[in-house]
C-alpha cells in the first residue's frame, strides 16, 4: 500500500495534473448534490468546492464520460495512470476513497456499482449541461455509430442459412431472440445481423453486451449508454423510450440470460411504447413475452460417419471447415491430410459440433498436434483447455461457460441435470421421471425441471425418436456428471441404480409382451449407450451384481441381433460367474446359457 499513499500524496499536490482526455472541456456534469466541472478540474458539493485528489477526479471523469457502461479495470488504469505502472490495488484503493468521498451508499445514495472481477460503471442519474449557448431548436439526435458493434467475423462459418433467414425476420419483427446453449456461436450471428441491418436502419443500431452485468438494476443504464444518452432522471426507461420516438431503430441485447426477468420486463415496455423499435436479443433461454419470435441456433452440421467420406467431403461440413480455420490461424504450417481431416471430424463429432469447444481444441492442436489432441479429447481435462485471452471470462474455457450456466439454475433444476448425466445418448420423457425422481424431488419437480433445462438450451430436443427425445450436448454431460460425483458416492449410486433399473424393466417388459421387440434394431440401437453403461455400473465395484445378472440376460437377445457378438459373450459371461443362489438353474441361467452358446457358435 505504499505505492498508493505515494501516488495519493502526489495527487493532492499535482491536482492541476490532467492524465485523461476530458471530453466536452465546456460540459458541468451535475448528481445528487454534486457537480463536476472537469475543464476546471473541480468538484463541487452544493456549491461549495469539494477536496480530491488528482487520481480520483481523474476515476470520476473517466466513469461519467461512459455513463452505465462497466469500464474494465484495465482501461481505468490505462486512462488514469498512463504512464506509471501500478497494481489493482491502487485502483482499490482510490475507488474506496472516492466513493467515501461521494458519500456511495449512504441514505440511499448510488453513484458507482462494481462488476466483481470486472471493474465499474457510474449509474447515477445525472444532468450534462455546457457554458455554450444554446439554441432554442432542439438539436437533431446524433445516431448511433456503427462502430458501436463489436467487429464482425471475416468468416461466419455455417451460419449462412440461418444469417439469411433471419435478416429480413428481424428487420420486420419487434422481437427477435437467438436461443441456444452456450458455445453454440449466438453472439457472433447476432453482431453479424446488426452489421448486415445497420444499412436498413441508418445506422441506428445499438449493442449491449450484458456478460459482466451482475445487477438488474442497471440494464435500462447500459441500453441508453450504448444508445449514448445522458440520463438525467431516476427513469432511464422514459429517456430511452423518448429517444426512439417514432425513429426505426435497432437494439442488439448479447447475453440476456442471467438477466432474463429484469430484460424481459424492459423489452416489452419498450415493445409496446416504441413500435418501430425492434431488439435483438440472445439468450440461453428465450424472454416469453408477447410479440417474441424465437430462433433456436443448432451445432454446425459435421458427418456422422467420417470413414466413408473423402477428404474434401469432410472439409464441406462446417463444423470440420471451422476447426481447420482456427487450427491453421494457430500454426500457418499446419497440414491436413485425408487421416488428419477423419481425425478432425471425429473430433468435432465427439464435441456435437459446438463452435466453443472446436475452437478451444483447434487452438490446441498448434501446440499438441491433431493426434494428440483427439486423444486428449477426454472429460475433465477438454474442460479446462484455455482459449483467446481476450475473450470474455466466462467462455476461455468450457468449465467456465458451464459455471456460468449452471449457477443459473434453481437447487432442483441443478439436481435433475445432474441426474440426467447419467445418460448415454438419448433418453425418453419416461426414462427422464424415473431417474431424476426420489423421496426429495417427485415425478412433478422433476418434469418441470426438465421443460426448464430444455427451455435454458441445457437439455437438447429430437421428437423424431419415439424413444428418446431427450439428450445432453457430451460436453455438458461430463461436466453434469462430475457435478453429481462431488455430491457424494451415495448419491451417485442412487442415480445409477434408478438408471440401470430403469432399463432392466423396459427390457423385461418388452421380453414379456412380444420377443420380436428386442429385435427392433430401429427402437433399441440409440439406447445401446444406455444399456452398456448401465451393465458397466452394475459389474464395477460399487454396482449391484444380482441387478447386472438380470440386466445381461435381458439385454442379450439386443446384442446378438445388431451382430456385438463379442459384447454379449463379455457380459453373459461376467453374469454367470455372479449368479446368486435364487438364480442358479433358473430362467435366468439359462437365458444367459443359450446365448453365450449361441455366441460362440457366431465366433467359430
Amino acid at each position: 500500500m505504499s505505492d498508493c499513499n505515494d501516488i495519493d500524496q502526489r495527487d493532492n499536490e499535482l491536482l492541476a495534473d490532467t492524465t485523461i482526455d476530458n471530453r466536452g472541456s465546456g460540459d458541468r456534469i451535475s448528481f445528487g448534490p454534486f457537480s463536476l466541472a472537469p475543464a476546471e478540474r473541480l468538484l463541487l458539493k452544493h456549491g461549495e468546492p469539494v477536496d480530491i485528489g488528482g487520481r480520483s477526479f481523474d476515476l470520476l471523469v473517466a466513469l461519467t464520460d461512459r455513463p452505465g457502461q462497466v469500464l474494465s479495470k484495465r482501461d481505468l488504469l490505462k486512462r488514469v495512470w498512463p504512464d506509471v505502472v501500478v497494481e489493482d490495488g491502487s485502483l482499490r484503493f482510490h475507488m474506496a476513497g472516492l466513493r467515501k468521498l461521494l458519500g456511495d451508499g449512504e441514505d440511499g445514495a448510488r453513484y458507482i456499482a462494481t462488476q466483481v472481477g470486472v471493474g465499474y460503471a457510474f449509474v447515477a442519474p445525472f444532468e450534462r449541461s455546457g457554458t455554450a449557448v444554446v439554441p432554442e431548436a432542439p438539436p437533431t439526435p446524433t445516431p448511433p455509430s456503427p462502430t458501436n458493434l463489436p467487429p464482425r467475423l471475416a468468416r461466419l462459418i455455417g451460419r449462412d442459412k440461418d444469417l439469411q433467414r433471419l435478416a429480413d425476420r428481424v428487420a420486420q419483427s419487434p422481437l427477435f431472440t437467438i436461443a441456444g446453449p452456450g458455445g453454440v456461436g449466438k453472439t457472433a450471428l447476432a453482431v453479424a445481423l446488426g452489421h448486415e441491418l445497420a444499412p436498413r436502419f441508418e445506422n441506428r443500431v445499438a449493442f449491449v453486451d450484458f456478460a459482466m452485468l451482475e445487477n438488474p438494476a442497471i440494464v435500462p443504464s447500459m441500453i441508453a449508454g450504448a444508445m449514448g444518452l445522458a440520463v438525467p432522471t431516476e427513469d432511464p426507461l422514459s429517456v430511452i423510450l423518448r429517444h426512439i420516438g417514432d425513429r426505426e431503430v435497432l437494439l442488439v441485447l448479447d447475453n440476456c440470460e442471467h438477466l432474463v426477468d429484469s430484460t424481459a420486463e424492459i423489452v416489452e415496455r419498450i415493445v409496446e411504447q416504441a413500435p418501430n423499435a425492434h431488439i435483438l436479443v440472445t439468450s440461453r433461454e428465450p424472454l416469453r413475452i408477447r410479440d417474441e419470435n424465437v430462433h433456436r441456433l443448432e451445432a454446425l452440421d459435421y458427418p456422422e460417419n467420417p470413414e466413408a467420406l473423402s477428404r474434401a467431403e469432410l472439409l464441406a461440413y462446417p463444423a470440420v471447415d471451422l476447426f481447420c480455420e482456427r487450427a491453421g490461424a494457430a500454426d500457418s504450417a499446419l497440414e491436413i491430410d485425408e487421416e488428419a481431416a477423419r481425425l478432425i471430424a471425429d473430433m468435432c463429432h465427439r464435441l456435437d459440433g459446438m463452435a466453443l469447444p472446436i475452437e478451444l481444441a483447434a487452438v490446441r492442436v498448434a501446440t499438441h498436434g491433431i493426434a494428440a489432441t483427439a486423444r486428449q479429447l477426454g472429460e475433465r481435462f477438454s474442460l479446462a483447455w484455455p482459449g483467446r485471452r481476450t475473450a470474455s471470462p466466462r467462455q476461455q474455457t468450457l468449465q467456465s461457460t458451464l459455471d456460468w450456466s449452471y449457477d443459473l439454475l434453481s437447487h432442483t433444476e441443478q439436481a435433475v441435470l445432474e441426474r440426467l448425466a447419467i445418460f448415454v445418448g438419448p433418453f425418453s420423457i419416461d426414462a427422464a421421471l424415473e431417474v431424476g425422481a426420489d423421496a426429495a424431488i417427485g415425478f412433478d419437480a422433476v418434469a418441470l425441471a426438465l421443460d426448464e433445462l430444455v427451455t435454458k438450451s441445457l437439455v437438447s430436443t429430437n421428437r423424431a425418436l419415439d424413444t428418446g427425445a431427450y439428450r445432453l450436448l457430451e460436453m455438458t454431460r461430463s461436466y453434469s456428471r462430475e457435478k453429481l460425483r462431488t455430491r457424494g458416492p451415495a448419491d451417485y449410486r442412487a442415480a445409477a441404480r434408478r438408471h440401470a433399473g430403469f432399463f432392466l424393466g423396459e427390457l423385461e417388459t418388452a421380453a414379456e409382451r412380444d420377443a420380436e421387440a428386442l429385435r427392433d434394431l430401429k427402437t433399441l440401437r440409440p439406447q445401446l449407450g444406455n444399456i452398456r453403461s448401465a451393465l458397466d455400473w452394475c459389474f464395477g465395484p460399487d454396482g449391484e451384481i444380482a441387478t447386472g445378472v438380470r440386466l445381461a440376460a435381458a439385454s442379450a437377445p439386443v446384442f446378438l441381433a445388431m451382430s456385438h457378438v463379442i459384447e454379449c459373450r463379455k457380459w453373459c459371461t461376467k453374469a454367470l460367474s455372479g449368479l446368486d443362489a435364487e438364480q442358479q438353474g433358473g430362467a435366468i441361467e439359462r437365458t444367459l446359457r443359450d446365448a453365450l452358446g449361441a455366441a460362440e457358435d457366431m465366433l467359430a
